[in-house]
């Protein structure tokens, strides 16, 4: 029996490598990107403006996802300070797209920095009342 144990525990190996990730246990990736006007994907250094639309573009195995786009003041460091300024939720879209997101304020006490922000939108899973963030997009700014 020992002279076949060498053989057993590398393909035991080689097929524990071979398996995708999500069958290892882990989770698949799950990914998030804006669209601008055109639906053209925003690159990293994306810019909009207040007034501006966006949606998000995903890719997941999730079947109903929604997306939680937020935006933050940044400090002289360029650091997020406190709570974020703006936030929207977005549902899945008839184009396969998450929200339509717009840069305004429904709130007419709610005043939109003059500096504007730092923003990112979030894939979220929502099953009953937990929700999780599977996907965050890259950084991109808002001006006033």
């Amino acid at each position: 029996m020992k002279k076949w144990t060498w053989l057993v525990a590398p393909a035991i190996v080689m097929t524990l490598v071979a398996l995708p990730a999500h069958a290892q246990g882990g989770k698949p990736t799950d990914k998030i990107w804006v669209i601008g006007a055109g639906s053209a994907a925003a690159a990293n250094s994306a810019s909009f403006k207040y007034g501006d639309s966006f949606s998000a573009g995903w890719q997941s195995k999730l079947s109903n996802p929604a997306g939680l786009a937020q935006c933050w003041t940044l400090d002289a460091a360029g650091n997020k300070t406190g709570a974020p300024f703006w936030a929207a939720w977005g549902r899945l879209q008839a184009d396969g797209t998450i929200g339509i997101f717009q840069f305004a304020s429904v709130d007419p006490n709610q005043v939109w920095p003059a500096g504007g922000g730092s923003c990112t939108v979030s894939l979220v899973s929502l099953q009953g009342n937990k929700q999780t963030v599977t996907a965050t997009s890259a950084e991109f700014s808002v001006a006033p």
